[in-house]
């Protein structure tokens, strides 16, 4: 069981899982820095600065209550477009 599950599960407060997540965000962002600056994939380096930009939102719901910390809410509202679109 991961730290969001567990988080979701009750099984600690946000602050711990604030504090669990801490040290894996910055070894994400360490990675990131160190493939935008030596990758020799235009691509890659092009991701990495990308998300290095917006770095910080991607951890918005270990801040802000009410935040899922996943997509699966936005694939569901897209779902019905994606399948009306295929039907077309």
């Amino acid at each position: 069981m991961h730290c969001g599950t567990k988080y979701k599960a009750g099984k600690f407060s946000r602050e711990e899982l604030q504090e669990r997540t801490k040290d894996p965000i910055e070894n994400i962002r360490t990675i990131l820095m160190f493939v935008e600056e030596k990758a020799k994939v235009r691509q890659s380096k092009s991701l990495a600065r990308n998300l290095l930009k917006c770095f910080s939102h991607l951890w918005t719901f270990l801040h802000e209550e009410g935040v899922e910390s996943t997509n699966n809410l936005a694939e569901r509202a897209l779902r019905p477009c994606v399948i009306l679109k295929c039907d077309t």
